[in-house]
Parts: structure tokens; C-alpha cells; sequence
């Protein structure tokens, strides 16, 4: 009898995933990759509607809300915001405090729940962001984005109460900068990026009668210019020292046309 000298092994090998244990916090993990290459808005609160149980929070008559995600079935106000572990959320309303440009994010996380008690005044969520910092490579990026009402179809604006808005166009560019200052020692970060928003808003009265008494239509522009700063030091192989400034000053304008009925 012949027997064949030939023999045929498959091994196959792959790594267990790491699993954390010690931490119940369920969330999402956004990556810089993610952000640069997703077509999101230049804003971060829109990435967080992402992330599993995050839906709109709050509607066009409350600008105070809108925009800003109820998570896991809690309100738009119930969330808390952190950046480069500094709570940033406006401790009069709960909103965000402050928006900070999607260029300007390294990562970020959001957490729906089994979070940690050092986040006890959050009810729904926690939106925790890391921003860009500089390195021993100079690293640089010059951008700009602009888009018009001439880049969907026509808007349809209902005869509701209260207010119908469409955006007009929005553009923004800029640019950021980070470095060394001192080789493993010291490093720099620097990011600014204006931003213009024209919004068509349509603003409907009726009587008792469910008559329309008044119509408000105006253009509503606002003028942002983000921006983030940043130094970290390496104080020893253990400590390091981080400061960071961030900013989004705001200038919004009404240019109204009334009509009665």
C-alpha cells in the first residue's frame, strides 16, 4: 500500500478583545479618522447623535435646547460636557457651554450610561473630548467648507405655528498649527476657524379663529469664530502640566419684514 507523504496543518490565531471589567460605562468612541472623514457638521453636538440613545432634544422654538441630544430618554438640559476634563456645561441652563469645532477634536467619547459618580449631575449623558495638542513633528492643516440652498431641493415650509426655518448658505475655513517648543519637554497648539450662517426663518401668528394674523419673515446671520490654544509640559516622565483656552464668541443679527393680515 502507498501512503502519501504529504500533510496539509490551518492554525489559525487571533487576539482575544480586551474587555474592560473594571467599568460599567457603556458609550461611543469617536477617533480623530472618524471625525476628519465623516460628513458631519463643523460643530461637535451633531457627533453626538451617533452615538446609541442620543436623539434631537429640543425643537426650533427653543433655541436654548436645539441642537443639543437627549440621551438614553433624559432631557436636552441633563447632560454634562467635558473638555480636557474641564466641565464646560452653562450652569444656568445645562446646555453645552461652549462649541468647539470638530478640527480642533482629537477624540470623543460619549458615555449613556453606568458612568462614574464624578459625573452625579448628569442625568442623561456625558460628551467627553479630548482636544488637539502639539508634538515633536510639526503638524499643520489649512481647511474650508461651504454650502447653499442651491445644493438641495427647495424647502417646503409649512403653515404652522410657531417658527419654519431653512438655511440659506453656511461657510467656514481655517486652519491649525501644532509643534514643539522644546524637544520632549514642551509643546504648542493652535487652531482658529470663523464660521458665517445665513438662516431664512419664517414666524407665523394666528388668531383664535385659526386664522393667520402676522407673518414674520427674516434672515437671521451668525458670525462664530472658534478657536483653541494650547501648551503641554512635561514636567517628568510621571507629571505634566496642560493649558488650554477655547472660545466660541458669537454675533447674531435679525433683519425682519413683517406682514399683517
Amino acid at each position: 500500500s502507498l501512503n502519501s507523504t504529504f500533510t496539509e496543518e490551518v492554525m489559525v490565531t487571533a487576539e482575544s478583545p480586551v474587555i474592560d471589567t473594571t467599568s460599567p460605562a457603556i458609550g461611543s468612541d469617536f477617533n480623530q479618522t472618524l471625525l476628519n472623514d465623516m460628513p458631519l457638521s463643523r460643530e461637535f453636538n451633531e457627533i453626538t447623535f451617533l452615538a446609541t440613545g442620543a436623539v434631537e432634544g429640543g425643537g426650533l422654538a427653543n433655541d436654548a435646547i436645539a441642537g443639543n441630544p437627549s440621551i438614553m430618554g433624559a432631557s436636552a438640559l441633563e447632560n454634562r460636557y467635558v473638555v480636557d476634563q474641564l466641565d464646560t456645561t452653562d450652569v444656568a441652563e445645562g446646555r453645552a457651554g461652549t462649541q468647539i469645532s470638530t478640527s480642533f477634536i482629537s477624540e470623543m467619547q460619549v458615555k449613556v450610561g453606568g458612568y462614574q459618580a464624578e459625573y452625579g449631575g448628569a442625568l442623561g449623558g456625558v460628551v467627553n473630548m479630548i482636544t488637539k495638542s502639539g508634538r515633536n513633528q510639526f503638524h499643520r492643516d489649512v481647511f474650508a467648507y461651504f454650502y447653499n440652498s442651491s445644493m438641495w431641493a427647495d424647502a417646503e415650509i409649512p403653515e404652522t405655528r410657531g417658527d419654519s426655518r431653512t438655511v440659506d448658505s453656511e461657510w467656514d475655513f481655517g486652519f491649525t498649527l501644532g509643534g514643539k517648543i522644546i524637544a520632549d519637554k514642551l509643546w504648542f497648539f493652535l487652531g482658529y476657524n470663523p464660521n458665517n450662517l445665513d438662516q431664512s426663518i419664517v414666524n407665523s401668528i394666528y388668531s383664535m379663529d385659526d386664522e393667520i394674523i402676522q407673518v414674520n419673515d427674516f434672515v437671521r446671520t451668525y458670525e462664530k469664530g472658534f478657536y483653541s490654544g494650547k501648551l503641554t509640559w512635561q514636567i517628568s516622565q510621571n507629571n505634566s502640566l496642560t493649558g488650554t483656552v477655547l472660545g466660541d464668541p458669537t454675533t447674531i443679527t435679525n433683519d425682519f419684514n413683517t406682514s399683517n393680515f
